[in-house]
């Protein structure tokens, strides 16, 4: 037998507006995340050849393999590099501009508390 006890919080429904701007927020996060990409991921592979002192053509043309270990290192530095860059950007850079767009969640800095 189920005992059913009463919600401590009241949960309210997002109204037009709260959904219009969390639509925003998911839109201009993922065109954010777009763009990070699309700049990041060619720099930072032009990094790797340049650290790794060879042609950023020589690499693109060879064959994938564990043997080829300037390829390997370059696109796993490529893959770190980019990662990082997409967390950033969602983390901090992300509801900063939302907050300078004005959709942000005014609570988005303090809702979780360790109280």
């Amino acid at each position: 037998h189920l005992v059913e006890w009463p919600s401590p919080h009241s949960i309210l429904l997002p109204v037009f507006h709260q959904s219009c701007l969390g639509l925003m927020r998911v839109l201009i996060g993922l065109a954010l995340l777009g763009i990070l990409r699309a700049v990041v991921k060619p720099v930072s592979f032009q990094a790797a050849c340049y650290f790794l002192n060879t042609d950023k053509q020589t690499l693109m043309q060879q064959e994938f393999h564990l043997k080829n270990k300037k390829k390997l290192i370059a696109d796993l530095f490529c893959k770190f590099v980019t990662f990082a860059a997409i967390g950033f950007g969602i983390t901090f850079v992300a509801p900063l501009l939302f907050q300078v767009l004005g959709c942000d969640r005014p609570s988005y800095w303090t809702e979780i508390s360790l109280a």
